[in-house]
């Protein structure tokens, strides 16, 4: 496995646990170090927004946690179709389409066969 790799589940397990801002830093430092422009850039800068939309959720900033919420989730889809950007069995069209509907709740990224 990657280190881009570890970052990506990483993150989806800070995510997913509630540590948004330690999620977005793992995905902000993994994206850093990957090619501009390349799908899985795209990948992790979305991913980063959705935490950062998260974190500014949970601040009460509705307007900026929507804002990032809907950027995020579109550099997410776009990448989710790249079979060099797949999340490794993150469900990230589904997170996607669950992150606009912030702010009104916060998804998961890591879903079980049992989850709706």
């Amino acid at each position: 496995m990657s280190s881009t790799d570890a970052a990506l589940r990483r993150g989806a397990e800070l995510f997913d646990a509630g540590s948004h801002l330690e999620a977005h830093e793992t995905w902000e430092a993994a994206w850093r170090s990957e090619p501009r422009g390349s799908a899985r850039s795209k990948l992790l800068q979305g991913l980063a927004q959705c935490a950062a939309a998260a974190v500014k959720l949970e601040r009460g900033e509705l307007r900026g946690a929507r804002s990032l919420a809907h950027k995020g989730a579109a550099l997410v889809e776009q990448a989710a179709g790249d079979a060099n950007a797949r999340g490794h069995g993150l469900a990230l069209l589904e997170f996607a389409r669950d992150m606009r509907s912030m702010p009104c709740a916060v998804p998961r990224l890591m879903r079980k066969s049992t989850d709706c």
